[in-house]
């Protein structure tokens, strides 16, 4: 599977072996649904990087999308990486301890 998908919130690449998801706002609710499809479709074999250098912000909302979209990945043990995370979210994912769910740079 390879290529380039894009959505009003994401842009997505694909190689053999890699998903790289460009986020391209912060998740909101009425989004979710396009994360939870998108995670359900990714191959088994596959690392998935989000990068979030486009996000400045991120409320709980978007803290909630990327939780669920963590969750359908974990069950079959997909490793998730969040890539280009700014100083405001990078504190917040640390207060929420999603270090204990992704790992990020």
């Amino acid at each position: 599977m390879s290529g380039h998908e894009t959505s009003r919130c994401f842009k997505l690449t694909r190689t053999a072996d890699q998903i790289k998801v460009h986020l391209n706002v912060a998740p909101t609710f009425s989004q979710s649904g396009y994360f939870l499809d998108l995670a359900r479709s990714i191959p088994a074999d596959s690392t998935v990087t989000i990068d979030c250098e486009q996000v400045n912000y991120l409320d709980s909302t978007g803290l909630g999308v990327l939780l669920l979209f963590q969750e359908v990945l974990v069950k079959v043990k997909r490793p998730i990486q969040l890539h280009n995370v700014h100083a405001p979210v990078r504190r917040l994912l640390q207060t929420a301890h999603f270090h204990n769910f992704f790992a990020y740079d």
